[in-house]
């Protein structure tokens, strides 16, 4: 009974990777030198101070929806906040850009009269109503 019959021992060997593949795999990899452990410090700190002050002033924003404030300016502005360091900030913030555009081509449409309520034809014969009489009392 010397040999093992447990199926994990009979694996088929794994084939090996390529090298474009290792390579790119192996880019990946922390940098272990000093320098590299340094530079890595400062991006993850800078990453968590963006973090910080960025949901803050969202969260500020959030707050100034009810409050006084600018609410509207504020949140996105922490939005770019952490759109410096967060893909999915960046897309919030697109999608933001997005809806105050369409806003404001809503707003331009409307001041311009085009897509409006109909506007009555000047022409056309129309009741008028009496002016209404002033207050005080009643001549008789």
């Amino acid at each position: 009974m010397g040999v093992s019959e447990d199926p994990r021992d009979e694996q088929e060997p794994t084939p090996e990777l390529s090298d474009s593949i290792r390579d790119a795999l192996l880019a990946d990899t922390k940098d272990t030198t000093p320098a590299g452990i340094t530079a890595q410090v400062i991006r993850t700190a800078r990453k968590i101070v963006v973090a910080v002050v960025g949901f803050t002033v969202v969260a500020v924003g959030i707050a100034m929806v009810v409050l006084p404030g600018p609410a509207f300016i504020v949140i996105p502005a922490g939005l770019g906040i952490l759109a410096l360091e967060f893909s999915w900030a960046r897309r919030w913030l697109r999608w933001a850009r997005a809806q105050i555009e369409s806003f404001q081509r809503l707003e331009e449409r409307e001041s311009s009269g085009a897509g409006g309520p109909p506007q009555a034809d000047p022409g056309a014969d129309t009741v008028q109503a009496s002016p209404p009489s002033p207050p005080g009392p009643r001549p008789r």
